[in-house]
């Protein structure tokens, strides 16, 4: 069975598309399925695009660590 979008879960346990930087500021996100993004690519979800937006705007980088459950 073929799905139009894409779960990644990395090697951390995490819904997140990069693996732990340890360089990295860490923001535990804690959720349900809204936050986890069931039926929701992986790069579109709320967590990575917050990400991407503040790592854009601020010289440390952060990482955001989705462990929401669906």
């Amino acid at each position: 069975m073929e799905y139009p979008y894409y779960i990644h879960i990395n090697s951390d346990g995490f819904r997140n598309i990069d693996n732990l930087n340890p360089k990295s500021k860490k923001v535990l996100v804690l959720g349900d399925s809204q936050t986890f993004g069931l039926y929701i690519s992986s790069q579109d979800i709320w967590t990575q695009t917050a990400e991407r937006i503040i790592n854009a705007k601020y010289s440390d980088s952060v990482q955001l660590l989705n462990t929401a459950l669906p």
